[in-house]
């Protein structure tokens, strides 16, 4: 298998509302309709690049840790260039919200167990808004920042023959821990 160079550049920035860099973001890149990624990390400035091919990107990004400071809970920006070698250049910026409340848990197999790494996923989603979220931890375990309000909240499981409960909507109040 033989790498292609990216000819196309997506250059941003990652910002609270009040100006500050968010200098401790991933910044994840997914080309449209196929599993090919583009990752990349801000840097002490909330600035970074990623290089990519033609085509239509998503772009987003999430807390490199989970110590509760911020979340983004909307929808990947895109980004869109020709399908062919030419470089071309994009901007686009992001503004990250302040958090002071997260949702923790534990997901367990039917045995107790912890299930493997990135087979499950927690999501929130606003009612008929965006959704966010992460993978559980090696021990089932999550932690999301999150903004207060009232979330539906589905597990995306990657495991054949298992499948998620329903879950109840949640409400989470400011500097508020929610155990789920």
């Amino acid at each position: 298998i033989k790498l292609i160079n990216g000819t196309k550049i997506i250059k941003g920035i990652v910002v609270f509302a009040n100006g500050q860099p968010v200098n401790d973001a991933y910044v994840n890149a997914k080309l449209n309709n196929q599993e090919v990624w583009a990752n990349g990390e801000t840097d002490k400035f909330g600035q970074f690049s990623l290089s990519v091919t033609g085509g239509f990107w998503g772009v987003s990004i999430n807390p490199q840790t989970d110590d509760g400071s911020w979340s983004y809970n909307n929808p990947p920006l895109a980004v869109v260039f020709s399908n062919d070698n030419t470089i071309e250049k994009k901007y686009i910026k992001f503004t990250a919200v302040k958090t002071d409340s997260v949702a923790i848990g534990q997901v367990l197999m039917p045995d107790g167990s912890a299930p493997g790494q990135d087979t499950v996923f927690v999501d929130f989603y606003t009612p008929g808004g965006p959704g966010f979220g992460r993978p559980v931890n090696t021990d089932g375990n999550f932690k999301i920042p999150i903004t207060p309000g009232t979330y539906n909240v589905y597990l995306n499981v990657k495991i054949e023959g298992y499948n998620a409960p329903e879950i109840k909507p949640v409400t989470i109040t400011s500097n508020e821990t929610k155990n789920l």
